[in-house]
C-alpha cells in the first residue's frame, strides 16, 4: 500500500494538488503566510483627514441648501405673479349686477352658461345709465 503521503509528493511541482492548473500551487499554508502591518497614520493625520472631510460635508450642504433656496423663491416668484395677473384680471372685468332674478328665469340656456357668480363687494360695477324721456 502506498500512504497519502507519499501519494502527494508523487505529483509534479509544477501543478496543483486539485489538479486544477490555472490555480498558483502555494508553499505554505494561509495561516503561516506573513500579512503586512495595517496602515497606522498619526492622530493628527487622523483629525486632518477628519477635519477635511466635514469641510466637504459642509460645503456640500451649503450648496444644496443654496439651490433648495433659490428654488423655493422661484415659486414663490412664480406665484405672486400669477395672483397679480389673476387680479389684473379680475379688476379688468365688465360686471353687469343682475338685481333683477326673474330675467334669469327667462334667459336660454346658452346666455347662462356666460353668467358666472362673483362677489362684487370691491369691484367697480358698470352702472347702466337712466333713459332720458322726452
Amino acid at each position: 500500500m502506498v500512504s497519502s503521503k507519499t501519494k502527494d509528493s508523487a505529483v509534479p511541482a509544477g501543478l496543483a494538488k486539485s489538479g486544477r492548473w490555472w490555480k498558483p500551487a502555494q508553499d505554505k499554508k494561509f495561516s503561516e503566510i506573513r500579512k503586512d502591518k495595517p496602515f497606522n497614520s498619526s492622530w493628527d493625520k487622523k483629525m486632518k483627514l477628519r477635519a477635511e472631510k466635514q469641510s466637504i460635508r459642509a460645503y456640500a450642504n451649503r450648496l444644496k441648501e443654496e439651490k433648495k433656496r433659490e428654488r423655493v423663491e422661484y415659486w414663490e416668484r412664480v406665484k405672486a405673479h400669477r395672483d397679480t395677473k389673476d387680479a389684473n384680471r379680475k379688476k379688468s372685468e365688465v360686471v353687469q349686477v343682475i338685481t333683477n332674478t326673474k330675467k334669469l328665469k327667462r334667459m336660454k340656456k346658452k346666455h347662462l352658461r356666460q353668467i358666472e357668480k362673483r362677489d362684487t363687494g370691491n369691484t367697480v360695477t358698470k352702472k347702466m345709465l337712466p333713459v332720458k324721456s322726452k
